[in-house]
């Protein structure tokens, strides 16, 4: 833009006398006008093209002798977003009403017969007027955004968390954010465990404090090109930028084990509050018509809640809800053994061969190895019982586990890592809804405890020495099978190979007594359980 006293202009006259005639008048007025000539419609159009900023335009009505040439109506509809907020003045020797009313529409800041405009002095008044309304205009039409950018920013952000809100992700989804983004998405929902206690306990203020913290470590743990959204009380919605459920899952758990592990303040006076999350995960898609669907999300979190919440429930897991659920609905009469074998008859399906392996043929042969070792540890006839079953149900919940994970032969990654290790805490939950007894879910929840690893606490009532020897076969059983069985990613091992690998790990990873034991059977009951 020119300086304050020095106005760029672009005169645009296809009349060589008209143009200097024009010229001199604006120079007769002083150095004000730095002004730049053109003849025709063609230079005009290069002018305005070119990043050249002008003050203000002077332009002719009628340029070319032809009636089918452009006038300064056609060239302001034209060029009107390339013109922006230039003040142009039109000039010209027609003075009708109608060219007058068209070039202001257009967009024109005044309009000046040429006789006029040779006149001394105004021209450049014209001018300088048109200048200062226009930068005028300028301003005011900025800071008219502004607010309304400020407004919107108000309008789209939770006062409370500073998170964007559900008119904020209606915005996106009617400009189509995710519409044309190719990548897989996952939706997720994040609901607080017992908020309402919260408030009920410590009062509104404190509650305030609550989602405040909440909603600062999720975006803490939020990938950059993901959107967080609160969806009401003490809900979040999530699209994340995911390619497979295992990478949705992990993020899930990461903010799950950010809230459960670190106590919230929750103000002067307040007891730091431990909360945990309930978190539903979607399956990951194409967003085809640009529009997350929450409703898979939702029904993932409303199967959290029922299995305890404090959890990640996938597609996979939702899937395995519902067949546990089906199978407890006819279990009138049936023994714990019978809702098994129906749970995982279930399950079944000639599409996921590894999986239905791991339910099914695996869990019977650790069974067999980790009963054999129970009885020759010693142990009392209630806790051979209870090895015998957890062995039966210890891998039950990998039926939530996607098949292409389980049947994946290279190294999993550290977030397909972290759905597979779920499977423990599935199949403890699967134990307590078949109604197997307290120390069984125990085992089927820490099967894969080591060693030299303080061993949890055991339930209420059971034996600590008892509960630890039980785990110990149970471990022993599980790893030993499993390296002697053909596996994606590994093949079967034979058995005075499998014998020493145990032993090498004996006092680590397993117990030593149970290394001892299955290294003195002498009928090989690893080839026999394989």
């Amino acid at each position: 833009m020119g300086t304050a006293t020095s106005y760029r202009v672009l005169l645009v006259e296809d009349d060589p006398l008209q143009l200097r005639l024009l010229t001199r008048q604006l120079e007769k007025d002083g150095p004000r006008f730095d002004v730049t000539p053109v003849y025709s419609v063609e230079q005009f159009t290069q002018r305005v093209a070119s990043t050249e900023p002008f003050d203000a335009v002077i332009l002719d009505y009628h340029l070319g002798p032809s009636h089918d040439a452009p006038n300064a109506s056609d060239l302001l509809r034209r060029h009107a977003q390339r013109l922006g907020e230039t003040a142009v003045v039109v000039v010209s020797a027609s003075q009708t009403q109608d060219v007058v009313i068209e070039t202001l529409r257009r967009g024109a800041c005044d309009f000046l017969p040429k006789d006029q405009a040779l006149q001394p002095g105004t021209l450049s008044s014209c001018l300088s007027n048109a200048i200062s309304a226009s930068r005028r205009s300028l301003a005011e039409r900025r800071r008219v955004e502004r607010r309304c950018r400020k407004l919107s920013r108000l309008a789209e952000t939770d006062p409370l968390t500073q998170v964007p809100n559900r008119h904020y992700y209606n915005r996106c989804v009617r400009e189509g954010k995710w519409r044309r983004d190719r990548r897989r998405h996952t939706c997720a929902i994040v609901d607080i465990d017992l908020f309402k206690r919260v408030n009920d306990t410590h009062g509104h203020a404190v509650g305030d404090a609550v989602l405040r913290e909440v909603a600062r470590r999720l975006q803490a743990e939020l990938p950059h090109d993901a959107t967080l959204v609160r969806w009401g009380g003490e809900e979040f919605a999530v699209v994340l930028g995911c390619r497979r459920t295992s990478d949705g899952f992990a993020w899930a758990e990461r903010v799950r084990c950010a809230i459960a592990d670190t106590p919230i303040q929750g103000g002067d006076g307040v007891a730091p509050l431990r909360l945990t999350l309930s978190i539903g995960c979607g399956r990951p898609g194409l967003l085809r018509d640009g529009r997350p669907d929450f409703r898979a999300a939702d029904a993932a979190l409303y199967v959290a809640k029922r299995m305890g919440r404090n959890t990640v429930v996938t597609p996979g897991l939702r899937r395995l809800y519902r067949a546990v659920r089906q199978t407890r609905r006819h279990a009138h009469g049936l023994t714990l053994a019978e809702q098994h074998t129906r749970l995982v008859r279930r399950l079944a399906s000639p599409k996921h061969p590894v999986r239905d392996e791991h339910v099914g043929p695996h869990c019977r042969q650790v069974s067999v190895l980790a009963t054999s070792l129970a009885c020759r540890l010693g142990m009392a006839a209630h806790g051979v019982r209870w090895v015998r079953v957890a062995a039966v149900l210890h891998d039950i919940g990998k039926a939530a586990v996607p098949e292409r994970i389980l049947a994946k032969p290279g190294r999993l990654s550290s977030n397909q890592w972290a759905l597979v290790n779920q499977h423990a805490a599935v199949g403890a939950w699967i134990a307590t809804q078949l109604g197997a007894p307290r120390a069984v879910a125990w085992l089927v929840r820490h099967h894969h405890q080591r060693f030299d690893e303080p061993t949890p606490a055991p339930p209420p009532g059971v034996n600590a020495d008892t509960a630890r020897r039980a785990l110990g076969a149970l471990s022993l059983a599980d790893a030993a099978v499993t390296m002697r069985t053909e596996r994606p990613y590994a093949p079967a091992r034979p058995h005075d190979e499998v014998v020493a690998e145990v032993t090498r790990l004996a006092g680590q990873q397993f117990a030593p007594d149970a290394v001892r034991t299955l290294s003195q059977m002498r009928h090989r009951p690893l080839t026999r359980a394989a």
